[in-house]
């Protein structure tokens, strides 16, 4: 019961962490067609955002960015997906 239980609740986690997937993935679209950089003001979880000027950006390339800012690693546990598209990433 317990299997079941735990199978469950990771279903349930997974399918709710799916939308905000795409609306990241949708955010990077937008800021990467529109060239501007900032938070989603209509989201209202934990997000972060990377820019890479030199080229396609990359999730690997936004966790280390991330990682050397104090208030941005703060929000890495809350961080569920990152979705990257031209030079723009977005984690929720």
């Amino acid at each position: 019961m317990k299997r079941v239980l735990s199978f469950v609740l990771a279903m349930f986690v997974l399918t709710g962490s799916c939308l905000a997937d795409n609306g990241a993935y949708n955010y990077a679209i937008q800021m990467h067609n529109s060239r501007v950089f900032r938070h989603d003001p209509n989201y209202r979880g934990a997000e972060v955002i990377f820019f890479n000027g030199a080229g396609l950006a990359t999730p690997e390339q936004a966790q280390v960015a991330w990682q050397n800012s104090p208030a941005h690693r703060a929000l890495m546990p809350q961080i569920r997906f990152i979705r990257c598209y031209g030079n723009y990433c977005v984690g929720r």
